[in-house]
């Protein structure tokens, strides 16, 4: 999703609000912290769930 600048281009922003408008529930799957991530889903601007799973 994110360019060679680590940006998110325009294009795939609209692309992913166009997908949530017709009920597409969207998962970003990261090793980030959920604050390395946070920008990400904030200029996407989803409606966020978040679960963390704990692998042992």
């Amino acid at each position: 999703m994110l360019n060679s600048q680590g940006k998110i281009p325009p294009r795939h922003i609209e692309a992913v609000k166009k997908a949530e408008e017709t009920g597409v529930i969207i998962v970003i799957a990261t090793g980030r912290y959920v604050m390395q991530r946070k920008w990400i889903t904030d200029e996407l601007d989803l409606k966020v769930f978040s679960f963390r799973m704990m692998v042992q």
